[in-house]
């Protein structure tokens, strides 16, 4: 009896123990919480901050953006994106995430890619980005 008790407990424990880790994926450190992050940093103009939640090639796109940014002089990180209605679906070490921002009050729907590295989600952005949603 004590057998069976001992590894229902230990079915229950892990069972438990999945479920938290679905929902640390769900959680601050999830692809919505990382992309809405990382949003803000380049909304407010923090590339180099905003670095550190990114894909190589999502680097060079900030650099770009940076130069561009310096070249204009002007204050626009003030302006920052209002996301809505984000959601991710996770497959293996991908997530593709959904979302639609406002802009000039105009409602538009866009998506983006990000991937897991090593445990930690960054924003993988590519010229092909809107192809994504469409898919």
């Amino acid at each position: 009896m004590k057998t069976v008790c001992f590894i229902l407990l230990c079915g229950f424990y892990l069972l438990v123990m999945s479920c938290k880790s679905d929902s640390q994926r769900e959680g601050a450190n999830g692809p919505e919480a990382v992309f809405v992050q990382w949003q803000k940093l380049v909304d407010a103009g923090q590339f180099a901050q905003a670095e550190t939640l990114s894909t190589p090639i999502t680097i060079n796109w900030l650099k770009e953006i940076a130069e561009i940014s310096d070249d204009t002089d002007s204050t626009s990180g003030n302006d920052f994106s209002e996301i809505q209605n984000i959601s991710c679906v996770v497959q293996k070490d991908t997530a593709i995430c959904t979302y639609q921002i406002v802009e000039e009050g105009e409602i538009i729907s866009n998506s983006v890619q990000l991937v897991n590295l090593k445990g930690v989600w960054l924003v993988d952005l590519h010229e092909d980005n809107d192809e994504i949603l469409e898919e």
